[in-house]
């Protein structure tokens, strides 16, 4: 099934890129998801003013990390931090899609010491990415949710594209999911259609949590779930009824970008 639907992010994103190569081929570094050419990594980026924050990603493990930085000119340089090291980047836009280079990888402070991990990953040459889908619409935002994920909102042609990063038991960020949706007049992000979804250690849910997002404006788009329903799945479900967990999970959403 991960192979499947990772096939299928990857067939959508490419019909995707064939429709928006051509306007995102300029010089200046766009918002929105690239991928890295022949593998399974992507970083998705959006921009308040200068100001950029977004992450890297890959959909083979799940694993994801945060990025932050600003444009300088037709550049934008991104701090990234790990558990192993901090690194910086300077991306670069070009006529197919931007190219990324490490400035510097500082190890963490195990890191310094022989054998440690620290750096090892960080690519030490250019690394090309393609765009996938833009952030072109004027929605734009990064919200945490009660259970800890972070949930990244953006509009693509009048379409909401929504990505979930979830970490996992012992602090490793280990779950991604992306999903498209409607956009209706008065800001309600409804419809809601799984694009993929990373593996994870649960076979099955004990509940089924389903909901709407409700935005309030534009400017400062502050967010709601709306339409909340819950199905039981399994008679064990952690002691909570579907709406204690509603209660606990679905209440709030707090804008953090």
């Amino acid at each position: 099934m991960h192979t499947l639907v990772t096939r299928l992010m990857k067939n959508l994103f490419l019909v995707l890129l064939l429709s928006t190569t051509v306007q995102l081929s300029h010089a200046q570094v766009a918002d929105g998801i690239y991928v890295v050419p022949g593998a399974n990594v992507y970083s998705a980026v959006i921009s308040n003013g200068d100001i950029i924050n977004g992450y890297l990603f890959s959909l083979e493990d799940g694993r994801w990390e945060t990025i932050s930085g600003s444009r300088i000119g037709d550049t934008v340089e991104f701090v990234s931090n790990r558990d192993t090291d901090t690194a910086a980047a300077k991306v670069v836009g070009g006529p197919l899609g931007v190219t990324t280079e490490y400035i510097y990888c500082t190890p963490d402070r195990n890191g310094l010491v022989e054998n440690s991990e620290g750096c090892k990953y960080r690519s030490t040459t250019p690394i090309k990415s393609l765009p996938v889908i833009k952030a072109n619409g004027a929605l734009k935002a990064i919200y945490t949710t009660q259970w800890g994920a972070d949930m990244l909102l953006f509009d693509s042609d009048g379409i909401a594209v929504i990505l979930i990063f979830e970490n996992g038991d012992d602090d490793d960020r280990a779950w991604i999911g992306a999903y498209t949706a409607s956009i209706s007049d008065d800001l309600a992000i409804f419809n809601l259609e799984t694009v993929v979804e990373t593996d994870s250690e649960d076979d099955e849910d004990d509940v089924l949590l389903s909901f709407e997002l409700q935005l309030s404006d534009l400017i400062n788009p502050q967010a709601s779930f709306a339409n909340v329903t819950c199905e039981e799945i399994n008679s064990d479900d952690q002691g909570l009824t579907c709406d204690q967990l509603a209660e606990v999970y679905l209440s709030k959403l707090v804008r953090v970008f």
